[in-house]
């Protein structure tokens, strides 16, 4: 399989984990319920609140939120079975972070990637 079909299968399979119901699973494991207030009639006011498992910063929103893989899931080394196996793992592997939790530990893993194929 040339390298161009090889990547496009991989954005699809990426694409594809958010709607994946493992995704949704690890969000709603750090969702909490907080009383932000109370209404007229005296009935408490809940909200529900995301947390972030680096930080522990709150969010009211979803979209502040990520799925990330514990152990990285690693470059494609030629074995679509043992990919989609890491890619699509248990909640055991996954944990729910914040975009810039996320984006610094991204960043730091593909630092040590591109300092380790300089060193070879």
């Amino acid at each position: 399989m040339d390298k161009d079909t090889i990547n496009h299968i991989i954005k699809v399979l990426r694409r594809g984990t958010i709607t994946w119901k493992g995704r949704s699973a690890c969000i709603n494991k750090n969702r909490k319920r907080k009383k932000i207030g109370v209404f007229k009639n005296g009935k408490p006011k809940y909200k529900y609140l995301y947390y972030c498992d680096v930080c522990s910063r709150e969010y009211s929103d979803t979209s502040f939120i990520e799925v990330d893989h514990i152990v990285e899931i690693g470059s494609f080394t030629g074995n679509f079975h043992d990919y989609v196996l890491k890619m699509y793992c248990s909640q055991d592997n996954l944990q729910a972070i914040c975009v810039s939790c996320h984006k610094a530990k991204s960043s730091k893993f593909n630092a040590s990637i591109r300092y380790s194929r300089k060193v070879e």
